[in-house]
């Protein structure tokens, strides 16, 4: 049987080194920010290009949706600062220009480093399969379950495995609600070390 793979553990170590640069990014932030908060909220452009990039970077390394509310939620508050002076509601407004900005990519920067830097025992993982400590099973998807946006399981050579997408785990963890592949009768490889999925391979009809 031919497979294709979806999934492979080393994929991750990438999105590793995107948490660190988001995680470097926000402690500048914040170090500027109790520096000369004045100044910081001045520079909301480059803040927000920047916060904007690292987590656009990581969300298509990860090649999932779960980064669209975070950036949706940045892009809202670039747009506060963009156009507050030709909408009457915000032109009144006491907040500094930037402030907005600043905040909201503070949050982006925060969610980019978490996802990246949660994915760190993709490491240890890739080296133990690198080493033949993993278990390979193949089958078919049996006793599928899911909550809706939330997680999955799946049941493989009564083998069963959970994953989510909201936790950031080194191992597989994409749901059909984000573009996950996995659906009930599908046939399978899963390499597996304890109950983390490192390598998915899906069989080629």
């Amino acid at each position: 049987m031919t497979y294709r793979l979806v999934f492979d553990v080393a994929q991750r170590i990438p999105e590793i080194a995107v948490g660190i640069a988001a995680a470097i990014l926000l402690l500048g932030v914040i170090a500027a920010g109790l520096w000369a908060f004045g100044d910081l909220i001045r520079g909301w452009r480059v803040i927000a290009v920047a916060s904007i990039t690292v987590a656009v970077v990581l969300a298509i390394l990860e090649q999932s949706r779960s980064a669209l509310f975070p950036l949706g939620f940045a892009v809202i508050g670039v747009g506060v600062d963009a156009f507050r002076d030709r909408i009457e509601a915000l032109a009144q407004w006491d907040v500094p220009r930037g402030a907005p900005t600043t905040m909201v990519c503070v949050f982006l920067l925060l969610w980019t480093a978490g996802s990246g830097l949660g994915r760190f025992g993709a490491i240890d993982l890739a080296n133990q399969r690198n080493r033949g400590q993993a278990d390979v099973l193949e089958g078919q998807v049996t006793q599928f379950s899911e909550v809706a946006l939330k997680s999955e399981c799946f049941t493989v050579s009564d083998r069963r495995f959970c994953y989510a997408d909201s936790v950031a785990s080194p191992g597989f963890s994409r749901t059909r609600a984000y573009g996950g592949p996995i659906n009930p009768g599908l046939s399978v490889r899963v390499t597996a070390i304890g109950d983390t999925i490192v390598r998915l391979e899906i069989a080629q009809p």
